[in-house]
């Protein structure tokens, strides 16, 4: 007699029901530490995609501080501006600030003429020393 007539107990059917169950549990688990792993990956790139999105802006932002002070010495110095003074120009485009240099420039004076080479406002024009104390320059300002 063949083996198709063959028939169940309860016990044998909730064997393989259970059996069945745990390999579905299994299977279950198994994705769902995949997706944990898949989905702390996405953060972790995400996260670095961020960090260099910021720092990106940063060094963005630095070059073109940097070149914004570039170009305001450059344009103090054809000016004939002290580099005390470059600093205070104002102006997105090299245009902008030789209009500002200029400007500052009638404000300032022909006192305002660098030392050559230093980009430094000359002193005072007397032999007397610098005061060194507070006392000393009230007495100085007082003429005595």
């Amino acid at each position: 007699m063949p083996d198709d007539d063959k028939t169940f107990s309860q016990a044998d059917v909730d064997r393989f029901v259970a059996e069945e169950r745990r390999r579905n549990k299994e299977a279950l688990d198994a994705l769902t530490k995949e997706r944990d792993d898949v989905v702390k990956e996405r953060d972790t790139q995400t996260a670095l995609v961020q960090e260099r999105d910021t720092r990106y802006a940063e060094i963005e932002k630095n070059l073109n501080d940097t070149s914004r002070d570039r170009d305001r010495f450059k344009v103090a110095l054809d000016a004939g501006l002290p580099t005390a003074l470059a600093a205070r120009l104002q102006g997105d485009t090299e245009d902008e600030l030789r209009a500002d240099a200029d400007t500052l420039k009638t404000f300032v004076g022909k006192e305002a003429t660098p030392d050559k080479g230093t980009g430094k406002l000359p002193g005072p024009k007397s032999d007397e020393p610098e005061p060194q104390t507070m006392s000393d320059l009230i007495r100085s300002a007082a003429g005595r």
